[in-house]
């Protein structure tokens, strides 16, 4: 017992001396930030480069410094310049580029830090941000040259289609984010799902097409900002960053895939088909951590999904030969079919402005106003039509066979058309922001 007792005072005096230490040598030196560019009260506009110089001292070795962009509310709107110092002082020389083409203009604030690891000193410089007017740029297509060889064509200054990129494989979908200038496609049984980039015109990242039982792995793909999200056989859902960085996996439907899905807010909203037959269900995920909040029949075939408010999602789809357009609510999990399309099953829509959409219907572009819930006919001869929608010039690009037409909206009239080789499997438009 006598040992126990002198390990135990031993013990309580090394602890005594440990903190005695501690408060002698308290880390009250916060790390000290000088900056000399940029100055405050500058304007930049997306595109433009930051040039980033300042100073960071401290009595203790630097452990971080950084510079990040934020806007009004403190929130980060770009990737920072971050570096581990070797030096202290130490000197941030570098440039932080405006790469967001869709930053919101106002007031930001460019934050700078530095921490020793238990301080962090700071300072911010209150720079203004110009708005991009959003402008149409270019359409950009996918065509079948034969069964297993595709061409990516844009259009140049002239409004003739150049070859970007050509690959042998097979196609499933394809989609764009103007934002970064990057479009990207798979396959469904062979042909990984890749990112290209439309600025540089090269090839940036993919994620692997796996074997499955059914023969085939990715089901759909959806970019929805800031993300890419793609549906595999297994049942899960991911999302990658532009960087090809997986940011989201939703938990899994047991028996099921996802077809189509969107982005609203904290929530994924998807169509789930069954494996082994043709029953479809709406599910919805939420956007941290995954979780399937709600799991209902859906009675029809959606063909996707678009944000009317807050907690209400307009779903178009298909029940047998009709057309079906319904509400589904966020917060009370009804989904409520309101409009339907006898004998035009829709395979194709696009959104106009808040309240106007078009749709490939059959052999029929049809346009349809939630407001007044009616649906009008704006053209027809376009079997199996792929559309989009120019919502600056009020125009539809629609990709039906072997062309490509551009039609007025107001009066279906055909303002431009091309003709290619092959079968256009996809159209896409492409924005400054």
């Amino acid at each position: 017992m006598k040992h126990h007792g002198l390990l135990s005072v031993t013990a309580i005096v090394m602890m005594l001396v440990f903190v005695i230490s501690c408060r002698e040598n308290p880390d009250e030196t916060w790390p000290q930030v000088m900056v000399s560019l940029p100055e405050a009260g500058v304007t930049f506009t997306p595109g433009d480069t930051i040039v980033l110089k300042a100073t960071f001292s401290d009595d203790r070795a630097l452990d971080f410094v950084k510079a990040t962009l934020t806007d009004a509310n403190g929130l980060p709107v770009l990737a920072p310049v971050s570096v581990a110092p070797q030096t202290n002082p130490y000197t941030l020389d570098a440039e932080l580029v405006v790469r967001d083409m869709s930053l919101k203009g106002g007031i930001h604030n460019l934050l700078f830090q530095a921490s020793d690891g238990t301080n962090t000193g700071s300072t911010s410089v209150i720079l203004n941000i110009n708005e991009l007017e959003r402008e149409f740029l270019y359409p950009c297509v996918v065509v079948a040259d034969d069964d297993d060889h595709f061409s990516i064509l844009r259009t140049d200054t002239a409004g003739i289609f150049r070859t970007l990129y050509s690959y042998q494989g097979d196609f499933l979908a394809s989609d764009i984010s103007s934002a970064f200038k990057l479009l990207f496609y798979s396959g469904r049984i062979v042909t990984d799902v890749e990112a290209f980039s439309l600025a540089e015109n090269k090839w940036l990242w993919s994620v692997p097409c796996q074997q499955s039982p059914s023969g085939h792995w990715f089901e759909m793909l959806k970019f929805a900002h800031p993300w890419l999200f793609v549906a595999q056989y297994d049942g899960y859902i991911r999302a990658y960053d532009r960087n090809g960085v997986q940011q989201f996996k939703s938990q899994m439907v047991a028996n099921n895939y996802a077809e189509q899905l969107n982005l609203f807010g904290d929530y994924v909203i998807a169509s789930m088909k069954e494996y082994s037959t043709s029953n479809r269900q709406l599910a919805v995920f939420h956007v941290s951590g995954g979780k399937l909040l709600d799991l209902q029949p859906a009675g029809f075939i959606p063909a996707g999904f678009e944000q009317l408010s807050t907690n209400q999602v307009l779903v178009f789809g298909s029940q047998g030969n009709d057309g079906i357009i319904a509400i589904y609510d966020i917060a009370l999990g009804t989904l409520s079919i309101i409009n339907r399309i006898r004998n035009h099953t829709i395979h194709d829509f696009d959104r106009m402005s808040e309240r106007v959409f078009y749709l490939a219907a059959g052999n029929e572009i049809l346009y349809y106003t939630y407001d007044n819930n009616s649906v009008f006919p704006l053209a027809s001869g376009y079997e199996n039509a792929h559309i989009a929608c120019e919502n600056i010039g009020g125009q539809q690009y629609i990709a039906s066979g072997n062309t490509l037409y551009v039609l007025d909206g107001i009066t279906g009239t055909v303002l431009d058309s091309w003709h290619f080789d092959g079968t256009v499997m996809d159209v896409n438009l492409v924005y400054n922001k």
